[in-house]
């Protein structure tokens, strides 16, 4: 999908709120917020290319806290306890936790603007509820497209400009 490259930073905004997706201070959970000037809501893409590139899987890397957004426990399951429902949270890389960090990014039909399904066929959704059984209470849960206000599913993408991280050198006085 041409909104992510690998190794590029993303803001992602929901469509339906205006906030920004961002890991949050604690390393483990993500929320919804006004500003996009944190490194809490920079993500980092990582792609992996599966079927000699016809299919892109995608992983976004937290740039605050360098942790993968995943679902949470339970995720493998059709029927979930809270529904077609489950948590985001942010989740270390390693061969038992893969699949629940990979997503795909779907045009949405809206401009530019991306679905993230999740490979348990859930997306990726910004909620203005806080649901009982998601402990962190979050707003963002990945959830079956049920045809209703799908703005909650549509993220907008914005590429983060690359900047030099080095420092320059002061001018020469003299």
């Amino acid at each position: 999908m041409e909104q992510f490259h690998d190794g590029h930073h993303v803001w992602l905004r929901s469509r339906a709120q205006g906030t920004y997706l961002r890991a949050d201070d604690d390393g483990r959970g993500v929320s919804m917020g006004q500003g996009r000037a944190s490194v809490h809501a920079a993500w980092t893409v990582h792609t992996h290319h599966l079927n000699a590139g016809d299919v892109d899987i995608l992983m976004l890397h937290s740039a605050a806290n360098g942790r993968y957004l995943a679902t949470g426990l339970g995720w493998t399951r059709r029927r979930l306890l809270s529904g077609n429902r489950a948590s985001i949270i942010l989740r270390d890389l390693d061969q038992e936790v893969f699949p629940p960090a990979c997503w795909f990014a779907i045009r949405s039909g809206w401009g530019d603007d991306v679905l993230l399904r999740h490979c348990s066929w859930r997306f990726l959704r910004a909620d203005d509820r806080k649901w009982n059984w998601n402990r962190n209470g979050t707003g963002v849960i990945a959830d079956m497209i049920d045809g209703r206000r799908l703005a909650r599913w549509q993220w907008v993408v914005e590429a983060i400009p690359p900047r030099n991280s080095i420092p320059r050198p002061p001018n020469p006085s003299g």
